[in-house]
């Protein structure tokens, strides 16, 4: 599925900051900058990155009025700069070291969005797309009509539900790939929503088909490195929106599912079973896997126009009143 990216994509700087809490943020600017260790980084950031030094003086001397950064800067200067004694600087040779952290590259001064119309937009996505599902099927006892429900009623409220995101001209049609029903977005490029009974999968996963879906840029030349334009749509994905997404599978693949229409950008540490949130989506996909014949649905739900999900219901049905549905975030 080819996508149409935008020139530069910025993340939100409250995102950024609680990926990376020893970071300085630059505040009470029109544009939003955090200071990020190149050490500590997982992404280059190469398209929103600030390296002009004396724009970066400048902010740092607009910003001092801020009484909690200079502490943050020192901390930081004790990561870049680890052969020198940063506690017996002045205040002003610290943010020299800052400046010129960001103009060697040790520092990355990555631009960012301002998060008062993110979480507005946020707000009134989480409202518009939010579906009781115990609500509507609380009062089904039988399986026949549970089915029937599951079916034909619960796509509409897909797909009514979706129409309130942020989307432009909507074409939703229905796919059917891997044993699995998908409404898709033609528009937008974007599953609405995926859902049917789980299968047991023991094939190998085709790994090198997978590597051909949000692979990670590799230059082939010098010149590759100074042309964007040569770049595939995967590696202008990772170059725009970063590192923090995993080829994600709205059904996984140890429970039938496919690739392709099936694939997309998800957090890597809940895609990836870590913490709290990513043991419970994985414990999720195991019940699928372990269990075939259940009925599951996966639904992203979109913040903007993009195909990255804001967040994503995931559910599984077991019989009539018995249902499992949470919410994982995916920003």
């Amino acid at each position: 599925m080819g996508r149409t990216m935008p020139a530069h994509f910025k993340e939100h700087i409250r995102d950024l900051a609680a990926e990376y809490p020893f970071a300085a943020v630059l505040k009470g600017m029109d544009e939003p900058v955090i200071l990020i260790p190149a050490s500590a980084s997982r992404s280059n950031y190469e398209d929103v990155r600030i390296k002009e030094s004396a724009r970066i003086r400048q902010m740092l001397s607009a910003a001092t009025s801020d009484g909690t950064l200079l502490p943050v800067l020192r901390r930081m200067t004790e990561r870049t700069m680890p052969c020198s004694a940063p506690t017996r600087l002045t205040d002003a040779q610290v943010l020299d070291a800052t400046a010129n952290g960001v103009a060697n590259g040790s520092i990355y001064a990555v631009a960012g969005k301002a998060d008062t119309s993110r979480i507005e937009v946020q707000t009134q996505a989480a409202r518009s797309s939010i579906i009781d599902y115990h609500h509507h099927t609380s009062r089904i006892s039988d399986g026949a009509r549970l089915d029937a429900f599951l079916i034909e009623k619960l796509p509409d409220l897909w797909c009514d539900a979706y129409q309130q995101m942020p989307n432009g001209k909507v074409e939703i049609v229905h796919v059917f790939d891997h044993g699995y029903n998908f409404l898709f977005d033609l528009a937008a490029e974007r599953v609405v929503a995926a859902f049917g009974r789980t299968t047991r999968n023991r094939a190998v996963r085709d790994s090198a088909r997978m590597r051909n879906f949000l692979g990670k840029a590799r230059p082939r030349g010098a010149a590759d490195l100074n042309s964007i334009a040569q770049l595939t749509w995967r590696e202008r994905f990772f170059r725009m929106y970063g590192h923090k997404f995993d080829r994600g599978h709205f059904m996984a693949h140890l429970q039938g599912g496919g690739l392709d229409i099936n694939l997309f950008p998800q957090r890597a540490d809940i895609n990836q079973g870590q913490g709290a949130l990513g043991g419970a989506y994985r414990e999720l996909e195991r019940t699928c896997a372990a269990t075939p014949g259940l009925f599951c649905f996966s639904r992203p739900i979109y913040d903007d126009e993009s195909w990255v999900p804001w967040s994503l219901d995931y559910g599984i049905v077991f019989g009539p009143g018995q249902l499992r549905v949470r919410t994982f975030p995916n920003r």
